[in-house]
């Protein structure tokens, strides 16, 4: 699922001992064992989500009631957020979001 890439927060090759050769090792091997599993797609050309959210996320926007007034990709960093204001007249509102994290919208 996706590229795989191994960050260290301290310099690997400063360290002395056997902790940072073992860091080293198994972060490789771990790369190594990567393979490509499609179970995520790109919905709307903005967010990565499972098959199976993006599968839902089309089904919900397939069953509401109404007209698509706004469709926008919203591009957020983890600790970002967005507040989306929408004017409308008397009626009822429906709101389809898509996210990686669905525990995180409010």
């Amino acid at each position: 699922m996706g590229y795989r890439s191994v960050y260290f927060s301290f310099e690997v090759e400063a360290v002395e001992g056997s902790v940072a050769e073992q860091l080293m090792v198994e972060s490789v091997e771990w790369v190594k064992r990567w393979k490509y599993i499609d179970i995520t797609e790109l919905l709307g050309n903005a967010v990565r989500v499972t098959k199976e959210t993006a599968k839902k996320f089309r089904e919900a926007v397939g069953q509401a009631l109404g007209t698509i007034i706004l469709s926008k990709p919203l591009l957020l960093n983890e600790e970002g957020r967005n507040l989306l204001t929408i004017t409308s007249k008397k009626g009822v509102l429906h709101l389809v979001i898509a996210h990686p994290t669905s525990e995180k919208v409010a």
